[in-house]
């Protein structure tokens, strides 16, 4: 393999790691939020903030022990984290809104796959250049 193709390989590796947690913590907080929705009847707001809640932590975990792993960490584990939350609750406060500005003409399922693509690009640079940085 040449370098060059070596290199864009190198770069694409953090990326798709990200996408495959993405899809992890996403199909955890998909099932909360619809278990909340369908069957506990909560308003999507809310079963909204449940949810990606959940989302949170099960992205911080595999991000930080998968993803953008070193062990060469500048910060702590709980710095991080102290990080991570802030940022995905912007992440929230994005999902949300759009779940809010689309529930009239789409419903809670179909507006909640597009506050997903909606919050990736935002989760994956703040936490690649803010929280798990070297």
């Amino acid at each position: 393999m040449n370098g060059s193709l070596r290199d864009v390989l190198a770069r694409l590796q953090k990326p798709g790691k990200f996408a495959i947690v993405g899809v992890i913590n996403t199909s955890v907080d998909f099932g909360i939020y619809l278990a909340l929705v369908y069957l506990a009847h909560w308003e999507p707001p809310v079963a909204n903030v449940v949810s990606y809640s959940t989302g949170i932590v099960v992205s911080f975990l595999l991000n930080r022990n998968w993803t953008f792993s070193s062990g060469d960490y500048r910060l702590s584990a709980l710095s991080q984290f102290l990080r991570f939350v802030p940022l995905n609750l912007v992440g929230l406060a994005i999902s949300t809104l759009i779940i809010l500005a689309l529930l009239g003409t789409i419903g809670p399922a179909m507006a909640k796959i597009v506050a997903v693509f909606g919050t990736f690009l935002w989760g994956y640079f703040s936490s690649h250049k803010w929280v798990f940085s070297k």
